[in-house]
C-alpha cells in the first residue's frame, strides 16, 4: 500500500485506525486517497503475497 498512498498517507492511516478503533480501508475511502476498487484489488491476498511494480 505504500507504493500506491506514500509513507506518509499509511502511516498516518496506521495511527488514524489504531487510535479510533476504524478500520484501514474505511479511513483510506473517506480521505479519497484510493478508490474502492483500488483498494479491493490491493488487498486481495494473492496481489499481497506477490512482488509488483507500482502504477505510474
Amino acid at each position: 500500500m505504500v507504493l500506491r498512498i506514500g509513507y506518509a498517507n499509511s502511516s498516518r492511516i496506521a495511527r488514524r485506525a489504531l487510535l479510533s478503533g476504524l478500520t484501514v480501508k474505511s479511513l483510506i475511502l473517506e480521505e479519497a486517497l484510493l478508490t474502492e476498487e483500488e483498494l479491493n484489488e490491493l488487498l486481495q491476498p494473492e496481489n499481497m503475497i506477490a512482488p509488483t511494480r507500482a502504477k505510474s
